[in-house]
């Protein structure tokens, strides 16, 4: 469940872009953490940051559990397990840049996938799906990161995923 104070940062926050635009809120933002002295205030100033840093479309239900508890702690794969370059960090989904391609999911019938540019410059898949129940109980996930767009659509991703999402591997 999306924590309450996270919800109404995230409607100030989406108001506040639409009508002062992005990057004068960040710079708003950024003056306002500097100044922030203790802990709670650092640790809304930490929440903003992640809402800030997550794209609009993976800020709603159930993206967050997507990411939390099917993938909790998970060590991703490499799409090209050669490529000892590529970073097996942990995913969150904050970490995400710039959202390349998502489809949602239906319990029980199909999983959510996302394939996403991170801020740290590697490319990643995510797929998760949760049973009738709902998440927390019987949730399944991966994660596979690449070093660029083109091989984590081409490695990190089956024909039927990549058709999902409406991506072709080029030639």
């Amino acid at each position: 469940m999306v924590n309450k104070l996270d919800f109404i940062f995230q409607q100030a926050i989406d108001r506040a872009v639409t009508e002062r635009g992005k990057d004068n809120l960040r710079v708003v933002y950024a003056e306002w953490l500097e100044e922030q002295e203790d802990v709670e205030s650092l640790q809304v100033a930490l929440s903003l940051r992640r809402l800030l840093r997550t794209p609009v479309e993976l800020r709603c239900y159930p993206w967050e559990l997507v990411f939390g508890a099917s993938l909790l702690g998970q060590v991703p794969e490499r799409a090209l397990p050669n490529d000892l370059d590529t970073s097996v960090e942990p995913i969150h989904v904050w970490d995400i840049k710039r959202v390349v391609a998502l489809a949602n999911g239906e319990p029980d019938v199909a999983d959510w996938l996302v394939v996403g540019e991170c801020y740290d410059g590697r490319y990643v898949s995510v797929r998760a799906g949760c049973d009738h129940s709902g998440w927390g109980c019987r949730n399944l996930g991966k994660v596979v990161v690449a070093a660029c767009e083109e091989e984590i659509i081409r490695f990190g991703l089956s024909a039927y995923e990549r058709e999902r999402l409406g991506l072709e591997v080029s030639s």
